[in-house]
């Protein structure tokens, strides 16, 4: 869950957790796809796209509230990216 104090694996870069975990992401494996977006920020915590990724796999597993924390943090880094705005929509449903 967001929040819970991790180590990347070692010896992964940002790029390569990134990548890892839009692999897991295409193949609806949404925990580990959680688990390499937080590897990937937390080597490079400025990748708006990472929180991008994270946010939708969150979404998926209905998991809105962390869904939302990220959808902002991507549109803090980068403020016009209107998936981020899109994705961020059905989270703020009452």
């Amino acid at each position: 869950a967001r929040g819970t104090a991790r180590e990347p694996q070692s010896g992964v870069s940002s790029i390569n957790a990134f990548l890892r975990g839009r692999q897991f992401a295409e193949r609806r494996l949404y925990r580990a796809a959680i688990d390499a977006f937080s590897d990937a920020i937390l080597l490079d915590p400025a990748n708006d796209s990472a929180y991008l990724l994270r946010a939708e796999s969150y979404q998926q597993l209905a998991d809105l509230p962390n869904a939302e924390a990220d959808f902002n943090e991507s549109l803090r880094l980068q403020p016009n990216n209107s998936r981020a705005y899109l994705g961020r929509g059905p989270c703020r449903r009452p």
